[in-house]
């Protein structure tokens, strides 16, 4: 696996740090953002695809991996922010924003607040609030996880992940996701972007997107994506949206796929 550099540390909005590692040391910046339970290092493997023809940079998003003990604000709003503050220090050109997930909703938003050039957005949460059931298990799973000892806690990443046909890459980049997590960030994430709270939905986001923008979605049925949002997006999302769906995989394609993900990104990025 390729080593990354030593990571350095963003100073947010709020006074909140997070650090931001870099792989690759030449080319146009490709930033990274996870989503729920992951972090910085899950972008290890797409870092070692693109390293020698970009810089990879990626950071650990409030209340995960290195951040944990930052549980908020946890409003899209916030994740934006701190996005710019990432791209802020980046020097060069930025390529293009990558983001899973909520991760995914952070790019769509940092694709009209950043300077980058192009956004791709993996499986994103284009609204909250029909989410919920599928929401609540990661805090089910986040709060159990949490109260196992360091070694019950490796033991269950590694089953649970290998499982699902992960990389041992993959799989340690979770451990780090969540070693420290408390289901605090998790809950605010949902209670301070729910309906009542403004909540977020992202279509109107899309529409006329202003740049390049590659959609990355998982098959219907294990998706972030309703139907309903699908077919707007088929319809209604613009010239500049191009839409890849992964019929045969779920809602972590670039995980479970990772090798046509990659080939589909890279190509993607060459088109002018």
């Amino acid at each position: 696996m390729l080593e990354a550099h030593p990571s350095t540390a963003v100073h947010l909005s709020d006074g909140e740090i997070t650090l931001l590692t870099q792989w690759g040391t030449s080319g146009p910046a490709i930033v990274c953002v996870h989503g729920m339970t992951s972090s910085r290092f899950a972008w290890a493997r797409l870092a070692e695809y693109f390293a020698n023809d970009y810089r990879i940079f990626a950071f650990d998003q409030r209340g995960h991996g290195d951040s944990a003990r930052v549980t908020g604000p946890m409003s899209l709003d916030q994740a934006d922010a701190d996005l710019q503050s990432v791209c802020e220090i980046i020097e060069g050109e930025i390529a293009a924003l990558v983001g899973h997930s909520w991760g995914g909703s952070v790019v769509l938003r940092g694709g009209h607040t950043t300077r980058a050039g192009r956004v791709v957005a993996i499986d994103p949460v284009i609204s909250v609030d029909p989410l919920i059931d599928w929401y609540e298990e990661y805090v089910v799973d986040c709060d159990a996880d949490s109260k196992l000892s360091p070694l019950d806690l490796k033991a269950e990443i590694d089953r649970r992940y290998a499982a699902l046909g992960w990389s041992g890459a993959d799989v340690d980049a979770k451990l780090h996701a969540v070693r420290d997590m408390t289901i605090e960030p998790l809950m605010r994430l949902h209670g301070e972007n729910n309906v009542a709270q403004g909540g977020w939905d992202l279509r109107e986001l899309v529409c006329g997107y202003p740049k390049p923008l590659l959609l990355a979605l998982a098959a219907t049925q294990e998706s972030t994506v309703t139907s309903g949002e699908r077919d707007w997006l088929k319809t209604s999302a613009g010239s500049n949206v191009r839409i890849l769906v992964y019929e045969e995989h779920g809602h972590n394609l670039h995980r479970t796929n990772f090798d046509r993900f990659s080939r589909d990104l890279e190509a993607w990025l060459r088109k002018t």
